[in-house]
C-alpha cells in the first residue's frame, strides 16, 4: 500500500513539474488520468468529486476577483485622470488670480 502511495506522489511530482516547464494542464485533468493509472477506492473517488467542486467554486471566485480588480484599476485610472483635470484647473485659476492680482496693484 506504501509503494502505491508513492508511486502516486511521484507520478504527481513529474506532472506538476512538466507544468512548471511550460505545459499546461488543468487540476481536473490530472486527477483523471490519476484516477485512470490507480483504480480508486470509491469513496476516494467522492473526495476527488468533492475536490472538484470546490476547485470549481474557488475558479467561479478568482473569476469574480479579477473582475472587481479590473473595475478597480479602471476607478483608479478614471479619479487619477480627474485629479489631472483638477490640478490642470487650480493652476490655471491661480494664473488667472495672480494675472488679475498683479494687473489691479501695479
Amino acid at each position: 500500500m506504501m509503494a502505491r502511495s508513492d508511486s502516486g506522489v511521484n507520478s504527481m511530482d513529474s506532472q506538476v513539474d512538466s507544468t512548471a516547464s511550460g505545459d499546461t494542464i488543468s487540476l481536473t485533468t490530472l486527477l483523471e488520468e490519476m484516477a485512470e493509472q490507480d483504480p480508486l477506492a470509491p469513496a476516494t473517488k467522492q473526495d476527488i468529486a468533492n475536490l472538484l467542486r470546490e476547485l470549481d467554486t474557488v475558479r467561479t471566485e478568482v473569476q469574480m476577483v479579477k473582475a472587481c480588480t479590473q473595475a478597480t484599476e479602471e476607478e483608479v485610472l478614471d479619479l487619477k485622470r480627474e485629479v489631472q483635470v483638477l490640478k490642470y484647473q487650480m493652476q490655471s485659476l491661480q494664473h488667472s488670480y495672480l494675472n488679475d492680482t498683479e494687473g489691479r496693484y501695479h
